[in-house]
């Protein structure tokens, strides 16, 4: 009994430590990367802050990443990034590994967080307010229309974090922008971040993460009518890379 409540207490003071450590990077790179960031929205400088952000925290808590089929990700032109969601660790994965600068299509409660929701307004992050269809269709105009000026963009494709860690239903809304930009979509799949930070606790794990990245799919061929064809071929290219159980 004393050894398992030492555990608890073990582990509780270690969660607190990762977490004070992430809002210390968060405090100290977010606000020089919000200053300049409303100079240069798309500039590199502003994006060497959120980069370095993320290998910090990744490396504090002692998060290892495997990577594979990076080679998918096209180096020259616009895309978007479809990745699975499990925990709140999979952005910084994301934002370490992709060689290239990106925006994310997230929820509008995360614009409300101080300095890291004033960093994704001032970049030309785009929010989504679920709750007003009216507004998340002008969102995903918005959207379209960022991504066809050559900045690529991030959507997951659920809409949240899984709460067991295997693959959810889709929402529609990531394959109406993707129908609208025409432009190719790179499926990506994130194994391990549920163990390091599940989306029922805030209680960090270190652990092994494996990223992989599936070849590109063009949307050209898909309108709004057959984006359930889409959703089943994006669906198909993330289980093509998932190990079977």
């Amino acid at each position: 009994m004393a050894g398992r409540e030492n555990k608890k207490r073990t582990g509780f003071f270690r969660a607190s430590f990762y977490v004070a450590l992430i809002f210390l990077y968060t405090f100290a790179l977010g606000v020089p990367c919000l200053i300049v960031t409303l100079f240069q929205p798309r500039g590199e400088v502003s994006y060497w802050f959120i980069r370095t952000w993320a290998r910090l925290l990744l490396w504090t808590c002692r998060v290892r990443i495997e990577v594979r089929g990076l080679e998918n990700v096209p180096r020259e032109g616009t895309f978007i990034i479809m990745s699975t969601h499990n925990s709140h660790f999979d952005i910084p994965v994301l934002v370490k590994e992709i060689p290239r600068q990106f925006r994310i299509v997230a929820k509008k409660v995360l614009f409300k967080i101080p300095v890291f929701g004033w960093i994704m307004s001032a970049a030309g992050y785009v929010s989504v307010d679920r709750g007003d269809q009216k507004q998340a269709f002008a969102s995903l105009d918005r959207a379209a229309e960022r991504v066809r000026s050559g900045m690529p963009l991030l959507i997951f494709p659920e809409g949240t974090r899984s709460v067991d860690g295997s693959l959810g239903a889709f929402k529609k809304g990531g394959f109406v922008l993707a129908t609208k930009a025409r432009v190719p979509i790179v499926p990506v799949v994130i194994e391990g971040t549920y163990h390091v930070l599940p989306k029922t606790t805030w209680r960090i794990c270190p652990g092994a993460v494996k990223a992989t990245f599936a070849e590109p799919i063009d949307t050209s061929a898909y309108s709004y009518e057959t984006k359930e064809q889409l959703m089943e071929r994006v669906r198909a290219a993330m289980q093509s890379v998932t190990p079977r159980e």
